[in-house]
């Protein structure tokens, strides 16, 4: 996902169902308060830690394994991970 700069004012983006492996190029991101990147290929949280107003993250039916990257995120208040393969949560999300 690149030249995601010209988007800076953007709120609401949908990116399921495009084969994401890797979360990336979100830096200028600023204003998103909701993201969904279901049905893609993600298995590890990250490149998230400058989406600071985000409220709504949806990462249903990917390969995640674990919860790890999402303490970057604090200001998320829904979170959608249906059909992952998650075996590791740390106590801190508890």
């Amino acid at each position: 996902m690149t030249n995601m700069n010209t988007l800076q004012g953007l709120k609401t983006l949908n990116l399921s169902h495009n084969s994401i492996s890797i979360i990336e190029g979100m830096d200028y991101l600023k204003s998103l308060e909701s993201l969904d990147l279901e049905c893609n290929l993600i298995a590890k949280i990250c490149g998230l830690s400058h989406l600071t107003r985000l409220k709504n993250l949806n990462l249903s039916e990917n390969m995640i394994e674990s919860l790890d990257g999402l303490e970057v995120v604090p200001s998320v208040k829904e979170l959608r991970l249906k059909k992952n393969h998650v075996i590791y949560i740390a106590i801190k999300f508890i």
